[in-house]
């Protein structure tokens, strides 16, 4: 490897950027002309074009004989290669956008390649988006005719309507760590998976993979944990259930693999997982938020919760989601309240009838918030179930809480239920070690 350029890589916050070694004050990329003339009678050249979208970084790596393994950051020439065959592999980037990212795949041809004595050989690479990411999913019931729409940033910001809608059952949404989305269905008991590749436009796709079966009783949550298992709150049923990574590849009925009862659980709603895997449950019908241990899902049964968190002053009004900040801070939207209360990681270690660190009151009143999600900067947003509506809250609003004004409110389908960015913001929600490997670039902006 003394005789090739050598590229090492320097990560930011949430990035990975490959830059050239600088040697002696200058970059170095290839040999001199006389030794490259030498070079020409035992050794071979490769040229791979690579072609991105702006805002994006490219993430291709070169691997060969006698250990070689390089990684480049664009189009490249690379010299005096020994003979024999290489392999362009391109792993998934993400563009920079504050609102949220667009997942890029990169297609490689001409890999492998052989590199001949004294000729040159080429392969290329070239990124396309990936259907259903670079923007929030919002899922209605929408009076009868349920979908689920794709809001672009642009889409967002703009205040415009969303450019891609899939009819689907009832649409409770989720992402799973390929970008495929998942409905649960709380009228027709069931789990529905539609592929990335399907999300591409407007339309009606048959489900990839459809879960029934009788532990599915009025599904309402969806969440996965950090090992790809899916995780669903049966409201009609007071239970909370695990079907594995396993049972999701193809349709049929089988019986999760874990099931949660018990006392605590009162009509349940939308899931989260906190950074330690435990889970999060809201019980509009108790007006308490539950944690189970990690410990605790591996068994199931009927549970008692580790932690429980009630109402002081009317801070949990019907509690219907929950969603973790990248500071480890829980939130809770109310829908019976037109509040979101938020939670310290202090808080959540002993529960009980805790005061709110922060509360976000949407100004005017009369909404029924049913969701919630953070963005890449830190911004929150909800839907009021009341009134069809998306509300954005400005991260400086986040910090400030107290009575705002939303940052933004655009109307969308009739009976709004859930929200889901695809992709999440780094660490949000957690997701399956085989979620996307995406490289960042530098100044990921934090809430706080």
């Amino acid at each position: 490897m003394t005789r090739f350029d050598v590229l090492r890589s320097v990560r930011g916050v949430g990035a990975v950027l490959w830059l050239p070694l600088v040697v002696g004050g200058a970059i170095s990329c290839h040999k001199g002309t006389s030794a490259a003339t030498e070079a020409a009678q035992t050794s071979g050249t490769l040229i791979v074009t690579v072609v991105t979208p702006a805002a994006t970084f490219p993430n291709v790596t070169i691997s060969g004989p006698s250990a070689f393994d390089v990684a480049i950051a664009g189009t490249d020439t690379l010299i005096d290669l020994g003979a024999g065959k290489y392999t362009v592999a391109a792993l998934t980037v993400a563009s920079t956008d504050e609102v949220v990212s667009t997942v890029y795949t990169g297609v490689v041809t001409g890999s492998p390649v052989t590199v001949t004595i004294d000729d040159t050989s080429q392969a290329s690479v070239a990124y396309t988006a990936r259907p259903g990411t670079g923007g929030l999913w919002v899922a209605s019931s929408n009076g009868g005719s349920p979908i689920a729409a794709l809001y672009s940033s642009g889409e967002l910001r703009a205040n415009q309507s969303a450019g891609v809608s899939v009819s689907v059952a009832d649409a409770y949404a989720v992402i799973d760590a390929d970008g495929d989305l998942w409905i649960a269905s709380r009228t027709g008991n069931t789990l529905t998976e539609y592929l990335s590749a399907q999300l591409a436009s407007s339309g009606t796709p048959q489900p990839a993979v459809t879960i029934s079966g009788s532990g599915l009783n009025g599904p309402d949550g969806l969440a996965f944990d950090p090992s790809g298992n899916l995780w669903v709150s049966n409201a009609a049923g007071n239970t909370v259930v695990e079907y594995a990574a396993q049972q999701l590849t193809a349709t049929g009925s089988p019986a999760p693999a874990i099931a949660i009862t018990g006392s605590a659980l009162s009509g349940p709603a939308r899931l989260s997982f906190d950074v330690s895997g435990n889970l999060w449950v809201p019980n509009p019908g108790a007006n308490t938020v539950v944690q189970f241990s990690a410990a605790q899902l591996q068994t199931g049964g009927t549970l008692a919760p580790v932690i429980t968190i009630t109402a002081i002053d009317g801070s949990l009004d019907s509690p219907q989601a929950v969603a973790f900040d990248t500071d480890g801070d829980l939130w809770v939207a109310n829908l019976s309240a037109s509040m979101i209360v938020e939670y310290s990681p202090g808080q959540l270690l002993v529960g009980g009838g805790v005061t709110p660190a922060g509360i976000l009151t949407v100004a005017g009143g009369g909404v029924s918030l049913g969701a919630l999600a953070f963005d890449n900067s830190g911004a929150l947003w909800t839907i009021s179930v009341s009134t069809s509506q998306l509300l954005e809250f400005t991260p400086d609003q986040v910090i400030a809480a107290g009575s705002q004004p939303p940052g933004l409110t655009l109307a969308v389908a009739a009976g709004p239920n859930s929200l889901a960015f695809n992709p999440a913001p780094d660490g949000l929600p957690i997701v399956s070690p085989s979620a996307l490997r995406v490289a960042r670039p530098a100044g990921h902006v934090r809430r706080r």
